[in-house]
């Protein structure tokens, strides 16, 4: 199965359950979005002061349901930010937009943590050996972190995870440099790279771990992955263009995102382009939330595009319900499995 896929147009989608096998394989805790909350009240204890309002807001949702996971926690307070209800639980702020901003520092926190407690190649030589079959023409990630970055950031293991076109000198198909960090200087600078546009990419649905914007959204900065570890929490990281102070930019684990700020909608009409060129899509460890609206919605545009449908692989240890999913929800014909014991 292996050998049908090489050599192809590849798409790979990768979800949660990717980076979770990349850290079983590693021998490192990499947690899925359903232990974000588990990992996260811990982290919180041991830094009170950045998450003021989160854990006794966790602690009051838990109450009343034990097993809530990240993405119902998320949108409680979320619906409650949008109907503007201040008083709706007592001895919290009255705004719960705090909450929502400590979310997203958490989530970033926790892993950046991970990036930088352990060596670079400890994570990225698993990575790209499971990735190396495949010779993908483009990776669509649901993911924050940077693992698979890094990878792309490595000329010597790059290579052996794309087909030979080559990657894009913005690895985001986005057109414009990268930022790395100058320990001497304290400041970010463009990081100029030439090449080919029509090369292949990593498209990031959900924001990443190194992408930062000013706090007014007035611009996006990737950074070097190399960076992320040093970058989450630095008071000197401030906008190239203006100084100000910078934020992370990821889409949190809610069923109402935002894809209207750049660069989503670039990334996302490049993914569509992606797949409705793809002779094959390759679903690794990836749930397919009925909740994932927006992902739903690309997938049904591009099998509707008017092509043949592409082949589709499964890689996950839930393979029946994923299957199920994305013939109900996708309407998917032609869906194989290749089953793994790494995968979660």
């Amino acid at each position: 199965m292996v050998n049908q896929i090489v050599d192809k147009k590849c798409v790979l989608i990768i979800g949660s359950g990717f980076s979770c096998a990349v850290g079983e394989k590693a021998k490192i805790a990499i947690p899925a979005t359903a232990g974000l909350i588990k990992a996260g009240k811990s982290l919180i204890q041991k830094n009170r002061n950045p998450f003021p309002d989160l854990l006794p807001f966790i602690k009051h949702a838990q109450k009343y349901k034990p097993d809530i996971d990240i993405e119902e926690l998320y949108d409680s307070v979320d619906i409650a930010a949008k109907m503007n209800e201040h008083h709706w639980i007592d001895g919290l702020p009255r705004e719960p937009e705090p909450i929502l901003k400590q979310f997203r520092h958490l989530i970033a926190l926790l892993l950046s943590k991970i990036m930088r407690d352990r060596p670079g190649r400890q994570l990225t030589i698993p990575c790209a050996a499971m990735l190396k079959p495949f010779r993908v023409r483009a990776i669509l990630s649901l993911n924050w972190d940077v693992i698979v970055d890094r990878v792309l950031d490595d000329a010597n293991l790059a290579g052996d995870v794309f087909e030979t076109r080559g990657i894009e000198p913005n690895m985001y198909g986005l057109e414009q440099p990268i930022y790395r960090w100058d320990e001497e200087r304290k400041l970010l600078c463009a990081e100029i790279k030439l090449g080919h546009r029509a090369g292949s990419v990593l498209l990031k649905l959900h924001g990443s771990l190194n992408w930062f914007s000013c706090r007014d959204v007035k611009h996006f900065i990737p950074i070097s992955p190399r960076a992320v570890a040093y970058a989450i929490g630095n008071p000197d990281l401030r906008c190239p263009h203006d100084g100000s102070k910078m934020d992370p930019l990821i889409l949190p684990p809610s069923s109402g995102k935002d894809y209207s700020v750049y660069p989503f909608p670039t990334i996302w009409r490049r993914a569509l382009e992606e797949l409705k060129n793809a002779d094959r899509v390759v679903f690794y460890g990836c749930a397919i939330r009925p909740t994932d609206f927006y992902l739903r919605d690309l997938l049904l545009k591009a099998r509707m595009s008017g092509k043949e449908q592409p082949q589709v692989f499964v890689v996950d240890k839930k393979s029946r319900e994923i299957i199920k999913r994305l013939k109900e929800l996708i309407g998917y014909k032609d869906v194989q499995v290749w089953r793994t014991p790494t995968i979660s």
